[in-house]
């Protein structure tokens, strides 16, 4: 039986958006983009944290996963650990790791040594926070808590940069969080080295596949709360009721307007709604039915309707008249 994936997503087992960001601009912000990247995967963990505390799910602790570049240098990798370190002092040593192909071990990076994790032990490995690969990690590797990407590729490695993205939009739960953060059901991308015509080309990759079935959005916007308006009025809005939109997938409108009315007369609010729905429902069918035969109708009279022309000719005095 042949599962479609946009019937996948609906069922909460795939992340509901992809967040790409790029810099859009000619100009080299591959540290500062790095950064963002690990401020993201910091409000990720705080926001699953606060996930657990309340619902006592099981604890996610989110992934970034760095693709540096295919020959990168021993400084380099100093100025990518450099940067992790700042943005988010409190990782251990431990929490940093490598999936090189080569060394199948540990990695001396100046006076550090970054430990090796098989791609396939990635998943299971919740002590590793941050993972640093080049291009093998695309090829059976799964692992649903990665929630960031940092690709330092070049922009015509997108076909690459689009499955691998693809491998990250498996919800690590299981399921689709509601009535949450928004975060949590979401997988963010930085391409630094992508310009916005190279990011649609990522975009089209991805929209193409056909087991990647997820909302794409380009450089989102966060909207915060603003300072302006009185803490009072956030802390009102909170006291509202929520209500959860039911995932339910109806194979038809007529099936969800039958939904509907059944609804509206268990809670009281229309009067015998279903039967009213049903005659509904018949009224169309007749009108539609009426309008059919009206229109052939219309049809068999024209073509049953022969218009023909007669050309009277004569002889006169040895000429055509």
């Amino acid at each position: 039986m042949e599962v479609k994936a946009g019937e996948v997503r609906e069922s909460g087992l795939l992340k509901d958006r992809i967040l790409l960001r790029s810099l859009g601009e000619s100009q080299s912000a591959d540290n500062t983009m790095l950064a963002l990247a690990v401020d993201d995967l910091k409000s990720a963990d705080r926001a699953w944290r606060i996930h657990h505390e309340i619902t006592g799910d099981r604890l996610v602790e989110p992934l970034l996963v760095v693709q540096v570049e295919p020959k990168v240098t021993d400084a380099r990798l100093m100025e990518i650990l450099a940067v992790i370190e700042s943005a988010w002092p409190e990782l251990t040593d431990y929490a940093v790791a490598h999936a090189f192909g080569d060394p199948h071990g540990p990695l001396k990076v100046g006076d550090r040594s970054v430990r090796y994790l098989p791609p396939e032990a990635i998943s299971g490995d919740d002590r590793a926070r941050v993972v640093l690969f080049k291009s093998a990690l695309t090829t059976g590797w799964d692992c649903p808590r990665a929630e960031v990407l940092v690709s330092f590729q070049g922009k015509d490695s997108y076909t690459e940069i689009a499955q691998l993205i693809g491998r990250l939009v498996r919800t690590p739960l299981a399921k689709r969080i509601d009535g949450g953060d928004n975060r949590l059901n979401e997988v963010a991308a930085y391409l630094p080295g992508f310009r916005t015509e190279h990011v649609a080309r990522v975009v089209n990759a991805l929209t193409e596949d056909e087991t990647v079935e997820v909302e794409v959005l380009i450089a989102p916007v966060i909207c915060g709360r603003s300072p302006k308006v009185p803490a009072v009025l956030f802390e009102l809005l909170d006291t509202l009721p929520s209500y959860t939109r039911q995932k339910t997938m109806f194979s038809s409108r007529t099936g969800q307007l039958m939904r509907l009315a059944a609804a509206l007369s268990e809670h009281n609010l229309v009067p015998q709604a279903s039967a009213k729905a049903r005659q509904w429902i018949v009224d169309q069918t007749r009108a539609a039915d009426a309008e059919c035969v009206k229109q052939f109708e219309s049809s068999g009279c024209q073509a049953a309707a022969v218009s023909s022309s007669t050309v009277v000719s004569g002889w006169s005095a040895g000429r055509l008249m």
